[in-house]
């Protein structure tokens, strides 16, 4: 009966000395007579690369805590989350940009133009909606006939604008629509044979709509746009539309 006792606490001490034993490499735990016991599931998955990542224990992994290998695991996890995700807006809160392109009013004014803009990225809507302003500058000139005298006008034009943009990510590309207002400054000069040269300046209120699509390129973002805008002189020395169809084209820096 006591030897019976001694070979049984035997065996219980051998069974617990090989469960203190160190964990073989790749993360086997093996006991007296047994054929890997316990196996370390293989993760599958979206999570596979984050759990493989994971130090097994023993070796440089034994020192390290659950909780910091949980941890590990959820930050891979979301990087991992984020590669394939949807469409993101164009980068940086703010943007400062150049465009040319040409305005006509698709009557009698028609001229090249050149337009700087800035914008902020406003904490709405999941920063899809932005604020900015633009000033613009273009000029043209009309030359006709009055009673047997050739009568010379021209204008010179510079919107100052406040816009309000939403921007829609789509694919690559992110497509955005707005609208926005703001004042014109014009300087009208005529010139004739019998009168000499007359000059004013004025400034007349201007409303619009715009759409475009915008392409990330570098630190910041190529644009095309379309706009249409109302604005218009009504005086005795000239009576014409100082806005109508702009089309531009350009690239804004972003920061």
């Amino acid at each position: 009966m006591a030897l019976n006792r001694a070979a049984v606490a035997a065996a219980f001490l051998a069974v617990i000395a090989a469960a203190h034993r160190p964990a073989r490499a790749g993360g086997e735990l093996s006991l007296p007579g047994s054929a890997q016991l316990f196996r370390r599931p293989r993760p599958r998955g979206a999570m596979s690369a984050a759990v493989a990542a994971v130090p097994a224990p023993g070796a440089a992994g034994a020192r390290m805590q659950w909780s910091d290998r949980l941890r590990l695991i959820g930050s891979q996890a979301d990087v991992a989350g984020t590669r394939g995700a949807g469409p993101r807006s164009m980068p940086g809160r703010m943007a400062a940009g150049f465009r040319l392109g040409y305005v006509t009013d698709l009557h009698k004014m028609a001229s090249p133009a050149a337009l700087a803009d800035v914008s902020l990225r406003l904490p709405f809507g999941r920063e899809r909606l932005e604020a900015g302003a633009e000033v613009g500058a273009w000029s043209h000139q009309l030359r006709e006939a009055e009673d047997g005298t050739m009568v010379t006008r021209s204008l010179k034009v510079m919107p100052l604008r406040a816009r309000l943009i939403y921007e829609m990510p789509v694919a690559g590309l992110a497509l955005f629509g707005g609208v926005g207002c703001g004042v014109v400054l014009t300087r009208t000069e005529i010139a004739s044979a019998g009168a000499g040269v007359a000059s004013a300046r004025k400034r007349a209120a201007t409303a619009g709509a715009l759409l475009g699509a915008r392409l990330r390129a570098g630190r910041g973002r190529l644009g095309l746009e379309l706009g249409w805008w109302r604005a218009s002189l009504d005086g005795p020395d000239l009576q014409s539309s100082i806005a109508g169809l702009e089309l531009s084209a350009g690239y804004a820096l972003s920061f």
